[in-house]
Order: C-alpha cells, then structure tokens, then sequence
C-alpha cells in the first residue's frame, strides 16, 4: 500500500525487507515502470486487457521464453542464465497447477466483465494493475511453471482488496449470475485450504516462524 500513497522509498525498502526472506521479491521492481506504461497508454480497458491476456498466453505456451533464454545462454554464457533455466527444470519446479490457472482465469474474466463497473479510482487503478501483472507474468511463463508460480504470486496480495471490489461490483446482477460467481469463489477458496493443509512439505500447517527454526 505504500505505493498506493506514492511513499516510494518505503515501498522499496519494504521489498528490501522481504528480500532477507526471499530474493523473489525483487520482482515487485518492475512494477514501477509497469504501472506507469499501463498509465501512460491508459490500458485499463477491455479491449487493452484481452489482447495483453492473448498475447501473453500465446507467448507461454509456445516455449518462446524458454528459447529466448537458452539463445542468451549461448551468447553470454553466463552462470546466473544457466543456474535460471536447471532451476526451472530441477526436483523443486512444479508445471502451472490447473487450480492456480482457473483462479487466474477466472477474476480475469470478471474484471473484463465488469471493469466499468469498479470504481477506478487511484488507488483500486493500482490494485487492478497490479493483479493484471500478476496475472501475465503467469501466463507469460506458463511453459516455466516455478517462475510462473513464484514470480506471479508476489502480486496475488492485490486479491486482498480486489476481491471484495469485484463481489461488490457484482451486488446488482442477475441474481442467478451472483449465485454462479460466489459458489465459484467458494470453491476456489476451498482448493487453497485443501492445498494448504495437503502441502507435501508440511511446513504450512502448523505455522513456523523465523526463531523455530
């Protein structure tokens, strides 16, 4: 929320801060020139948001990514590139999980839907824009399932006011399309409880933290 107040130094201290947890916060750095290219072309609007969405899927499920990175392999033979492409390949990858796609695919949809009917003020311009990176860097490495997951979840804290934003742009709809839209909610909120508490790693359930260890 820090740069949702234009506090751009807390905003990258804060990412900072949760490098010393994980470097794949640095993925949030982006966001800067992101958010001001969505501004700058005012690319908010539907027609913006599907051709993005295609273009970025078709880019993932083709290998492009992929390729792009084994050329770049070749021509700088750098270790950071060849340490980037074994991870992606390596006992810790998993491929774009069919319930994490859905999820994404599914409050895309609704914000295609029904954009005109959020407020986009300052602030929730921010928050949709942020979920929309989140989203097309999934799509964009969808064939690198760990980079998908990883460096799209970082933005996948937007839900947290997006969500109620989208459930309440619905609130005036066909009654039966409300009804539709909460029970898919509902199971898609209901998968990540599963998922959470079947975590094969076991460290979610119960929750450790920093002195546990």
């Amino acid at each position: 929320m820090y740069f949702c107040i234009k506090k751009y130094i807390l905003f990258l201290g804060s990412i900072f801060l949760a490098s010393l947890f994980h470097i794949v916060s640095y993925a949030f750095f982006p966001f800067f020139i992101i958010y001001w290219i969505i501004n700058k072309f005012n690319l908010l609007k539907r027609k913006n948001i599907i051709f993005i969405t295609l273009i970025t899927f078709i880019i993932g499920n083709t290998s492009i990514i992929k390729t792009i990175f084994l050329n770049l392999n070749k021509v700088f033979d750098t270790g950071v590139i060849s340490y980037g492409l074994s991870y992606a390949s390596s006992k810790y990858a998993e491929q774009a999980s069919f319930m994490g796609l859905f999820e994404r695919v599914f409050f895309l949809m609704l914000i295609i839907i029904f954009i005109d009917k959020l407020k986009v003020d300052e602030k929730n311009k921010i928050i949709i824009s942020m979920y929309l990176t989140g989203v097309f860097i999934y799509f964009l490495f969808f064939d690198m399932g760990i980079y998908a997951r990883r460096f799209s979840s970082l933005y996948k804290i937007s839900d947290i006011i997006l969500i109620p934003n989208l459930l309440n742009a619905i609130k005036d709809e066909n009654k039966y399309l409300r009804i539709i839209i909460y029970i898919m909610f509902i199971l898609i909120v209901t998968s990540r409880v599963i998922a959470v508490f079947g975590n094969p790693s076991g460290n979610y359930i119960p929750y450790n933290f920093l002195w546990n260890y």
